[in-house]
């Protein structure tokens, strides 16, 4: 479970930062160029990807079985 905890945490992390960028560029009126599209849709495809993390169980559980399957 660590393993996936720390992917969760760094998804997360990254999240943030993007969100960071989306307000910093949106005070700077800058909110109708290419990067500000780009950096919403990144910003949606980190939170799926959390969102997934979120329901999957915990990877090395998965990786016991297949190994000792």
């Amino acid at each position: 479970m660590h393993r996936s905890l720390s992917q969760l945490e760094y998804l997360q992390k990254k999240y943030q930062e993007v969100l960071q960028e989306i307000n910093d560029m949106e005070s700077q009126g800058l909110s109708h160029t290419e990067e500000y599209k780009e950096l919403l849709f990144k910003a949606g495809k980190l939170y799926s990807e959390i969102e997934l993390m979120k329901r999957v169980p915990a990877y090395e559980d998965t990786e016991e079985i297949i190994v000792k399957g």
